[in-house]
């Protein structure tokens, strides 16, 4: 498992003091990136390569959050490779190393000039040696909304895409679209398992509406068009 070292600042924490959602999701995405630059496999290598890797989705799981001042390791290993499709765990380990934060992620492997799935090739499996998958009740990868009647969602707001919610590549950073929804959560909803499916990628200037529904015991928020276009899926429940 690739780990680096860190300490929760002041700028990552909620107004009570302990890492959000925003700041797990930053971590996992830095330790990511870092762990690709270790292996000369990072954002700009791969820009001048053929293919890259897309993230399909999360399923994140919350034990103890994290609280100002704490010092953390952010780590994380992928543990499958299948045609083209990987999946990598990330932790967030208190300073004995026992997991505060466990999660899963699925990944595409895309051509750059047809944006179509390639299988993995023999370079990315030599670079990212696997370890075993972490003890957890995996989930699927999409987050199944077909079964959601029209008339159980609530419409919350619209989002219009700013320049501060892209990345590199300019469209939305995969962070942004749980950040810019997670204060839409009610205060009474308890949750400490988010999954996260994404299926299309926003640009600046979109506009994303926002809409809600209960189900059982979970809250689903939904982001799409007018039209019904969906771009992005997150589902908030207990473990």
């Amino acid at each position: 498992m690739f780990t680096f070292e860190s300490v929760v600042r002041f700028s990552e924490v909620d107004t009570d003091g302990y890492l959000g959602l925003k700041g797990i999701l930053n971590y996992f995405q830095d330790c990511s990136e870092l762990q690709s630059d270790s292996l000369d496999n990072g954002f700009v290598k791969v820009h001048l390569e053929h293919h890259f890797w897309v993230l399909n989705s999360w399923q994140i799981q919350i034990k103890k959050k994290p609280k100002l001042g704490d010092k953390i390791f952010a780590g994380t290993a992928p543990h499958q490779f299948r045609s083209f499709e990987g999946q990598r765990n990330f932790y967030i380990l208190d300073e004995n190393k026992e997991v505060l934060v466990n999660a899963n992620s699925i990944w595409t492997f895309l051509d750059m000039e047809t944006l179509r799935p390639v299988k993995v090739d023999d370079e990315q499996l030599k670079k990212y040696a696997l370890d075993p998958p972490y003890e957890m009740d995996y989930a699927p990868r999409k987050i199944d909304i077909r079964k959601i009647d029209e008339a159980a969602y609530s419409k919350i707001c619209e989002i219009e895409v700013k320049d501060y919610m892209l990345d590199m590549n300019k469209h939305v950073n995969n962070a942004w679209y749980v950040i810019a929804t997670t204060e839409y959560v009610p205060e009474d909803f308890e949750y400490n398992q988010v999954r996260v499916d994404y299926r299309k990628a926003a640009y600046l200037g979109d506009v994303l509406i926002l809409k809600e529904a209960r189900v059982d015991d979970k809250l689903v928020h939904v982001l799409s068009t007018e039209d019904g276009t969906v771009y992005n899926i997150i589902e908030y429940s207990k473990m």
